[in-house]
């Protein structure tokens, strides 16, 4: 099969995975979370000149910027999962961090954080910036749990060979979302141009967990989305200790596409398309396991699946 009618295929097979109720309800999600984030962020000066500064630890108040990020990313997901809720679990966790991207769009390249912050000591505070903010990606999920408990949320529907009690079978998901992203993000993120490096960062990390779940069906989801995280954390820690800022502030060295994002991207486009990825390969695998003929009905009426 020719690759150009492979990767159509697919696509379809993406777009059809999801009812135009379900995406409807999604991108009401997105556009409203995107929506506050960029009136927070204006009504608070973040950043500071727009169009510059595109890391929360470049700002004047970098505390106070990493907690109005944080509080209102909390807000939009128990905001959001009131209807993407109904879509999937963490259908209010994607929303909120795709509101992240107004964070972004309104800062510029990678270039400006690395010319006005002279000296490799900029790693260390992305590195920070990073474990802080996907602290508040991980508290976000745990409100979808709190959410779910009450009965406020429904959960995941159950589908036979996914399993969330073994370890090492997340950690190997983690591990090869982790590889495949990498992989993915050295042959997309060719420079720092915010169109290039937002796509790059959500297309790797949606076919790295697109494909680490095809492989690996563990759960939960935090498996695929702390990816970007990791490879955040490697990206700028391979810069840091190699001193790879050539002049006008680019990012250079051989791990150069992994730190030519902002963090921002990482925490935004980074998570909701590994969760993207996630839901649409265990879509994929509920349709596999969904009865057809008469017998196979018959059967799933007599011995239902229990609920997770």
């Amino acid at each position: 099969m020719p690759i150009g009618e492979a990767v159509e295929g697919t696509t379809g097979d993406v777009w059809t995975s999801y009812r135009t109720r379900e995406r409807i309800l999604l991108a009401a999600g997105c556009i409203a979370s995107y929506w506050i984030f960029s009136a927070i962020g204006r009504l608070f000066s973040i950043p500071r000149f727009m169009g510059y500064e595109g890391s929360l630890m470049a700002q004047p108040s970098a505390i106070f910027a990493l907690l109005v990020a944080g509080v209102v990313l909390l807000g939009c997901v128990v905001l959001t999962s009131l209807f993407a809720g109904l879509v999937e679990f963490e259908g209010g966790l994607f929303c909120a961090t795709f509101g992240l991207v107004a964070l972004s769009t309104h800062s510029g390249p990678m270039r400006y954080v690395m010319m006005y912050s002279p000296g490799n000591g900029i790693f260390f505070r992305l590195i920070f910036e990073a474990i802080v903010l996907f602290f508040f990606v991980a508290v976000g999920w745990y409100a979808l749990m709190v959410l779910r408990g009450r009965e406020l949320l429904r959960p995941e529907r159950h589908i036979d060979g996914a399993h969330d009690t073994i370890p090492a079978q997340g950690f190997m998901a983690l591990a090869a979302t982790v590889v495949i992203m990498i992989i993915l993000m050295a042959l997309l993120a060719q420079s720092d141009k915010k169109a290039q490096v937002i796509w790059a960062v959500g297309i790797s990390s949606f076919l790295a967990a697109l494909a680490a779940h095809s492989v690996f069906p563990t759960r939960p989801s935090a498996w695929y989305w702390a990816a970007p995280l990791v490879v955040a954390v490697i990206g700028y820690a391979l810069a840091w200790s190699g001193w790879n800022h050539l002049p006008g502030g680019v990012v250079g060295g051989y791990a150069a596409p992994l730190g030519r994002p902002l963090l921002l991207d990482y925490a935004s486009v980074g998570v909701a398309g590994a969760l993207f990825g996630y839901w649409t390969s265990r879509r994929w695998q509920i349709a596999e396991h969904d009865p057809e003929t008469p017998d196979e009905v018959e059967e799933a009426l007599e011995h239902p699946v229990p609920a997770p």
